[in-house]
């Protein structure tokens, strides 16, 4: 590994600091913000981020050993109209995602990691992939794939992409790094989609009530704000809490706050 420096620990402890300070209420912004910050500390302008479950039962032939993404989002205004193709991918065809850096990726499933393209897949094996004619498309030059478990049968993914040059040791050490630091966080996104253990999976007017919820705003205000009748918005109230497993607002607030995974 790289030895990084006290330069490089003070970036890092910056990033941790402002991540740690975003609204519980923004629900998304923890995979952007990640992309964002860590991207602009390598050199990477652009990037995207995925869960991953593992599914309990796998085919044999299964190249993903069971795990299956979803839930993309991308950072850098050439991938963000990708992301809706790669969704219809992974709904209409799957098998379109599959390529040797994809399958790497995977073996090293339930560890924290951070591997260069390089590392992963030769030169010569990746050129013969549509993914990589797809990343020419796009300017791309490297990829650096950082993942880390966030809880049992859930990993988050994030991919950064260089437009010039290769990503070095240090890019590399760096990302590592700063997963180890992001725990929390990462539990933090993972709880506002309903994908943690024990919760179910929330639908997109229920993820807009609860970051009012997490505003501090009442029931009324919430339905003026959506435009939703009192009723309406007091039925999405009961189903949030019933999928997070909470009983009111005080417990889904500390839940919050406490970002621990378990």
């Amino acid at each position: 590994m790289h030895t990084l420096t006290t330069d490089d620990w003070l970036a890092l402890t910056r990033i941790w600091t402002g991540l740690s300070q975003l609204p519980a209420s923004a629900l998304d912004a923890p995979a952007v913000a990640v992309l964002e910050s860590l991207g602009a500390l390598v050199g990477a302008p652009q990037g995207y981020a995925f869960f991953a479950r593992r599914a309990e039962d796998v085919p044999s032939a299964d190249p993903f050993r069971g795990w299956q993404p979803f839930a993309i989002v991308a950072h850098g205004e050439r991938l963000r109209p990708m992301v809706e193709v790669a969704r219809r991918w992974l709904r209409d065809a799957p098998e379109r995602m599959i390529d040797p850096l994809s399958e790497a990726a995977v073996a090293f499933a339930g560890e924290l990691r951070c591997h260069r393209r390089g590392d992963l897949v030769s030169d010569a094996e990746w050129e013969t992939t549509p993914s990589a004619r797809m990343m020419d498309a796009l300017g791309v030059t490297d990829q650096l794939i950082a993942a880390r478990p966030v809880a049992e049968a859930l990993e988050i993914y994030f991919t950064f992409h260089r437009l010039d040059g290769r990503f070095s040791e240090r890019d590399r050490d760096l990302v590592r790094a700063a997963l180890e630091g992001l725990d929390p966080l990462c539990a933090r996104y993972a709880r506002g989609l309903g994908y943690l253990p024990g919760t179910a999976k929330l639908a997109p007017r229920e993820r807009d009530v609860l970051s009012h919820l997490l505003r501090g705003a009442t029931e009324r205000q919430i339905a003026e704000a959506l435009g939703l009748t009192l009723g309406s918005t007091h039925q999405y109230v009961v189903s949030i809490y019933r999928k997070l497993q909470v009983s009111g607002r005080g417990e889904l607030t500390a839940l919050w706050l406490e970002g621990d995974p378990a």
